[in-house]
């Protein structure tokens, strides 16, 4: 079992999304991590457990669009000895 301070969770979400996210699966999940700190009995911690998987399933396609890295970047990350999955994208300078 693993446990986690609810605020945290919530800033996880909100670093992610930012507090004004742009994409209906941001928004939604950034309004369910609100709810979050409310919850306050079991059965409230159920509902949110099951919206938290309904989010899953309805954004489901657009939680699994992965964006190709050109091979130039993937040898570039090779050259400077990054890791190969940083978790983020950090812009080089150009020229």
């Amino acid at each position: 079992m693993i446990q986690r301070c609810l605020v945290h969770a919530q800033r996880v979400i909100r670093r992610y999304t930012t507090s004004r996210p742009r994409t209906d699966a941001g928004k939604t999940i950034y309004a369910l991590a609100l709810k979050l700190t409310r919850v306050t009995t079991l059965e409230q911690a159920r509902e949110w457990t099951l919206r938290l998987h309904d989010f899953g399933q309805v954004f489901k396609t657009f939680l699994n669009e992965k964006t190709p890295v050109p091979k130039e970047r993937r040898t570039l990350n090779n050259q400077l000895g990054l890791p190969a999955n940083r978790g983020h994208v950090v812009e080089l300078p150009s020229g």
